[in-house]
């Protein structure tokens, strides 16, 4: 009958079946970045943890059996979602006649680090040339994150639209990259949902030390609700990144365990320094302090993180 004849059902079975025969490079991606600063006497860390990283690594090139959560087809299904848009969005560019390059791979042998930057275009104005990361995004919460909200439910506080942490910290590693060559680089976003846009400039700041203290401004023309006045700085130098970066190869060397980055229940002094980075809900924020037991508030790394249960059980060298 034709009923027994199911389009979802081969796509699922397609991609069960798919192998994979791409022998990948030893080292770290830059979507893999993170950066560690302290807030209110609280060490932050913003990005991947060291530890989900090396297990990924552990398993790739040493073949570690290790307890990974299985990734379900719909949630690899939406990546896919991600990359077709992408493809559009580059078409699109194309047929503007800014398109230059696309899908640009870079290694770096200091840091062991492979990367593939998204695109370069060329302002038809001004002739400059900017390189671009290209994100998708989909749900209430990430459109919260990047768009902004004038009131925030409940606290009332003004939200101006940011760029989500790891997104950045991987878009600062191509723009400091290629900062030489570029005239400016550009985070851009766009939803999987209704077509909302926006995008981030991402500059760098020369401090006293010599550092370089990473900057994020948005960039009027898109579907922000709440827009800040000049770029925002962080509270770290790309330099900081790349530190982070060279502890994590050494862990891999040496195939051991790092320590954990976050934490499964946060300390009173932990949730205030997070809720004040708003990086807990205002609703979680006044649950936990009516009921500080019953509402545990835990790092959003480890809720979602594929090796969750590995780590809990896992405090040995590997």
């Amino acid at each position: 009958m034709a009923r027994d004849f199911s389009i979802v059902k081969i796509e699922d079975e397609a991609d069960a079946s798919k192998e994979n025969f791409s022998i990948p490079r030893p080292g770290i991606h830059p979507s893999a970045s993170s950066v560690e600063f302290y807030h209110q006497g609280e060490r932050v860390v913003e990005g991947y943890c060291l530890r989900q990283i090396w297990y990924k690594n552990m398993m790739r090139f040493f073949g570690a059996k290790l307890l990974k959560k299985d990734i379900s087809i719909n949630f690899a299904r939406a990546g896919k979602l991600g990359k077709w848009i992408e493809r559009g969005i580059l078409e699109d560019w194309a047929k503007a006649g800014i398109l230059i390059d696309n899908n640009i791979k870079f290694y770096d042998h200091k840091y062991q680090m492979s990367g593939e930057m998204d695109a370069i275009i060329r302002s038809k104005e001004t002739g400059l040339l900017t390189g671009v990361e290209i994100k998708t995004f989909a749900g209430y919460a990430a459109e919260k994150l990047l768009f902004g909200v004038s009131r925030e439910r409940g606290s009332n506080k003004r939200m101006a639209g940011r760029p989500r942490d790891y997104q950045f910290l991987q878009s600062c590693i191509y723009a400091w990259k290629y900062r030489n060559r570029f005239d400016n680089f550009r985070l851009y976003y766009h939803s999987r949902e209704y077509g909302k846009r926006c995008e981030f400039e991402i500059t760098f700041e020369k401090r006293d030390d010599n550092r370089h203290t990473c900057c994020w401004e948005q960039v009027k023309g898109g579907d922000f609700k709440v827009l800040d006045d000049g770029p925002v700085r962080m509270p770290y130098a790309i330099e900081d990144v790349y530190d982070r970066s060279v502890k994590l190869l050494g862990y891999i060397n040496k195939k051991e365990l790092p320590p954990r980055d976050y934490q499964e229940e946060c300390s009173p002094e932990r949730v205030s320094a997070l809720y004040d980075l708003d990086k807990v809900s205002f609703a979680k924020h006044r649950d936990w302090e009516k009921d500080p037991e019953k509402n545990k508030i835990q790092d959003k790394a480890c809720e979602y993180c594929d090796f969750r249960e590995q780590c809990m059980m896992d405090d040995l060298t590997f």
